[in-house]
């Protein structure tokens, strides 16, 4: 079995996830800037977080790349090279020696920004029910 399968079987990741994910991309694309600009606003009120940051234009290009990154994951397809940009992004942050703990809390945050409009938008409060 391959490394990318395994993981999505592990975590139940199944074609109903991908279509809630890409139901979900009408209502987050218009506030994915909004959602970028909270994420950073979290890391510049962690010092630890924020010392791996050079200036605040490299902050700006990122808040894109949030962007593009969150569209991704809402739109897929969550294949090979999906999982390769996301690896590639993993490299990178233990190359700028990032701790570990701010990831598994971005991505929290990521995930409660998700929740929060699928609730308001969706009506299939099932499809969500377990990302509480």
């Amino acid at each position: 079995m391959d490394t990318i399968r395994e993981m999505m079987d592990y975590v139940g990741f199944g074609a109903a996830d991908g279509e809630a994910l890409q139901a979900l991309l009408p209502f987050a694309d218009p506030v994915l800037p909004m959602i970028a600009d909270r994420f950073y606003e979290a890391i510049d009120r962690s010092p630890g977080a924020r010392r791996v940051f050079v200036n605040d234009a490299q902050i700006q290009r990122l808040k894109v790349s949030m962007q593009i990154w969150l569209r991704q994951l809402l739109e897929g397809p969550w294949d090979t090279e999906y999982w390769e940009r996301r690896r590639s992004i993993g490299r990178t942050h233990v190359r700028v020696g990032l701790p570990e703990r701010y990831m598994f809390t971005a991505m929290n945050l990521l995930r409660a920004e998700l929740v929060d409009i699928a609730r308001k938008n969706l009506h299939d409060e099932r499809a969500w029910v377990t990302c509480h």
